[in-house]
């Protein structure tokens, strides 16, 4: 029903579908603009202008500079190439094969998502993609009345939930920045924001927060930091390409042994993204001699960590373990919590491979209470994902089931899990050595 949820790449394909006709045109809507683009999605500028780089990059859309109605100057537009449209085509079928069943104070009716989403379109003011979201999100029950009360309160009012510590997450701007360090604001106050936002999934405001902090300070020396968070953010996203350009650039910045060592120990783990294991480790090995000459425990910890994490991606179980322990017995020697967590979630990993699930059970048990206060959600889902494996492997069918869904929902609510489907397709091979085929098949659909 509303098993599939729709990407950021997605909406763009959806909304821009609608413009085909300007493809030629000597002047365009502005919806087919980044602005307009981003306003449609109902994302920020930035996050719009990374996707739709990464698309022109896939042949998706195509980019030309064009009159835009009511703009002084022409602006960037975009229009969908013949493969995007047929992603499109495959999206509104889908639409269409689902029945909705609509309730409000208008009465009771079934529709199909078509029918209901150009009901969405004439009594609502949104965009089409978002119309498409609403269907695909409803699980096949629609209240009007609800969704007129969303609408209107998401139009006039604030968010409520939105960080504390972030001031204008959708309107940061080079002067926003200038402004806010002539009140006392510093360069490094807005890059410890960028940071919290990315570990607390906000990726796309964080990066609008660094970009904003590098074209306000585009000759500072420690904008490297910046770039060295750009390039974290990017790898975690798996865009290797955009984190190595962010990285190289960071470490053109500084020449101090430990920030050096930092950028060594980020390149290599891109590296490792990209598939290059071994020049990943001879990375760590030189970050590794940095951090020794500097004194860095924190710093040797995460290198220790990282190792773990590359050798295991290697298949080398045994040496990845013992790395680990290493890592988990200095981390509880130091009592950093946070690396302590890490170290838990790949060893418990490994422990659940070698089905080692009674010590797992109690090092994930450890690691999600961690990051339950650390409110680092990824990490939260994967200490529970490893978690409920366990308890699966101890034939404790109830306390798995309840891990591995809330592992799941949070992965769901934090807009996490397409980038993780093998995580579905390991729960739903866990269900069938549990007796719940017909649960399997429900996780299977969200694929």
């Amino acid at each position: 029903m509303g098993e599939r949820r729709l990407t950021v790449q997605d909406r763009i394909i959806i909304h821009l579908a609608g413009y085909i006709r300007y493809a030629q045109e000597f002047e365009c809507p502005e919806e087919m603009s980044q602005a307009g683009i981003s306003k449609a999605i109902d994302k920020s500028r930035a996050h719009t202008t990374l996707e739709l780089s990464r698309m022109k990059e896939s042949n998706l859309v195509t980019e030309r500079l064009a009159h835009v109605k009511n703009a002084k100057s022409k602006r960037k537009t975009y229009n969908l190439t013949a493969e995007a449209l047929t992603k499109e085509r495959q999206i509104a079928e889908h639409i269409e094969s689902l029945e909705i069943e609509v309730n409000g104070s208008g009465g009771f009716n079934l529709m199909n998502g078509k029918q209901m989403t150009e009901t969405l379109l004439r009594e609502l003011p949104v965009s089409r993609a978002m119309a498409f979201d609403i269907v695909l999100r409803s699980s096949g029950i629609i209240n009007m009345d609800d969704i007129r009360i969303q609408q209107k309160l998401k139009s006039n009012m604030p968010m409520k939930n939105e960080p504390k510590f972030v001031d204008h997450l959708g309107s940061i701007s080079d002067n926003t920045i200038t402004q806010e360090k002539d009140n006392g604001m510093t360069m490094d106050a807005h890059i410890l924001k960028a940071n919290i936002l990315s570990k607390k999934s906000h990726p796309e405001e964080a990066l609008e927060i660094l970009e904003a902090v590098i074209n306000a300070n585009p000759s500072n020396p420690a904008i490297s930091r910046a770039h060295y968070s750009r390039a974290s953010i990017f790898r975690k996203q798996g865009d290797f390409s955009s984190a190595l350009k962010e990285i190289n650039k960071s470490m053109a910045m500084v020449d101090e042994g430990l920030i050096i060592g930092r950028c060594q120990m980020e390149k290599a783990m891109i590296l490792y993204g990209s598939g290059n294991s071994q020049k990943s480790l001879e990375l760590l090995d030189l970050a590794q001699k940095s951090f020794q000459q500097e004194n860095s425990q924190v710093d040797t910890l995460r290198c220790g960590i990282n190792r773990g994490v590359i050798l295991k991606g290697m298949e080398n179980i045994q040496e990845a373990i013992d790395v680990l322990e290493s890592s988990l017995a200095l981390a509880e020697k130091t009592s950093i919590d946070r690396l302590k967590a890490y170290a838990l979630v790949n060893l418990t990993d490994l422990l659940n491979e070698q089905k080692k699930f009674k010590r797992s059970r109690d090092l994930a048990m450890e690691a999600k209470n961690i990051f339950l206060v650390l409110e680092e959600p990824l990490m939260l889902a994967a200490s529970l994902f490893n978690l409920g494996t366990a308890q699966a492997g101890l034939e404790e069918k109830k306390e798995a089931m309840v891990s591995l869904d809330n592992a799941i929902s949070i992965l769901e609510k934090n807009e996490m899990l397409t980038s993780r489907t093998s995580w579905l397709e390991r729960y739903a091979s866990i269900l069938e050595e549990l007796g719940e085929p017909e649960k399997a098949k429900l996780i299977l659909n969200k694929i």
